[in-house]
């Protein structure tokens, strides 16, 4: 039979269920840093469904709620950290780790994709930069991911009213918005009348490509530097 009932010691508290005077069921637990553990005991370890709150100084995390087997985060659950920043995935040894799982940043971008080991990786990720933090639109990044970074192949989707961009990167070795080195594109400039296909670099038409005009048929097959013909 379970008992409810006290415990102290001098670096934490518990308060809750007990079976053969092992915490046993549901129960609290507050430590000296000022953490709390709200959940399920099996044999005196964290084990079932548990909320976890940091308060302690050098914590990045706020509260994580979800699995926890042998006293560690195992399983499904969801962590929200300090700046905003909230996981919703699996966990194994209390480190985010899923081949599907979702980060939502507190600017309004979206991860989905694999982590390992708390970082973004994976082979089919997608990022979804907010529309409020890149001119009014959202850019659609999906690709590869290693080490929490963009690194290798993938595709950016990108449109406003007077521009649509679709571009192929064939090595990324950044994390940010902008397109990198070995990217291919087709550009509409939809007022101009306009389609550009080839190289980019960065936000710019740059490298070797060809300008089609839709309302003429004028085209220009050549190198351009930073949006601009290079003759």
């Amino acid at each position: 039979m379970k008992k409810i009932r006290a415990r102290s010691t001098f670096d934490k508290k518990y308060i809750g269920e007990f079976k053969h005077d092992f915490k046993y069921g549901l129960g609290i637990m507050e430590f000296s840093n000022g953490d709390t553990y709200q959940g399920e005991y099996i044999n005196d370890k964290r084990h079932g469904f548990g909320k976890y709150t940091y308060l302690s100084v050098g914590h990045d995390c706020l509260v994580y709620f979800g699995q926890f087997s042998q006293d560690t985060m195992n399983g499904e659950g969801k962590m929200v950290f300090k700046d905003g920043t909230v996981f919703e995935g699996n966990f194994k040894n209390s480190k985010m780790h899923d081949e599907d799982a979702m980060l939502k940043y507190p600017n309004g971008d979206v991860y989905t994709g694999g982590i390992a080991h708390n970082q973004k990786h994976s082979k089919d990720g997608e990022y979804i930069y907010s529309s409020s933090n890149y001119s009014g639109a959202d850019l659609v990044y999906k690709g590869e991911f290693k080490g929490d970074q963009r690194v290798g192949k993938g595709t950016v989707h990108f449109s406003t009213p007077s521009i649509i961009v679709n571009a192929k990167i064939e090595e990324d070795t950044q994390s940010q918005e902008r397109i990198r080195s070995k990217a291919t594109a087709s550009v509409e400039f939809v007022d101009e009348k306009m389609i550009y296909e080839g190289e980019v670099s960065g936000e710019a038409i740059h490298g070797t490509g060809v300008l089609k005009h839709l309302d003429t048929g004028n085209e220009f097959r050549g190198t351009f530097m930073n949006n601009k013909k290079h003759c």
